[in-house]
């Protein structure tokens, strides 16, 4: 239930993550700051890819959520 149902191919999203970082500056400054705190990021053009995905409208919304409901009535039961 709380699995990651949606994912990425990265020969596909390559070029929507280079669109993105282009027309969106807070994502490529959410980057550039994930790079320059972590130098094991800013070698790997795989985990990039997948941060930039992370932070994209494409990443699921639901993801790590647990569908709860409460269901509010203003009627009272007569249980005569």
């Amino acid at each position: 239930m709380l699995g990651e149902k949606e994912y990425f191919s990265d020969y596909v999203f390559e070029d929507i993550a280079a669109d993105l970082l282009k027309k969106d500056p807070s994502i490529r400054q959410k980057l550039d700051d994930a790079k320059a705190k972590d130098p094991q990021l800013a070698n790997n053009a795989g985990a990039q890819l997948f941060f930039v995905y992370r932070n994209s409208p494409y990443f699921e919304k639901t993801f790590m959520r647990y569908p709860v409901g409460r269901l509010l009535t203003n009627t009272k039961l007569d249980l005569k």
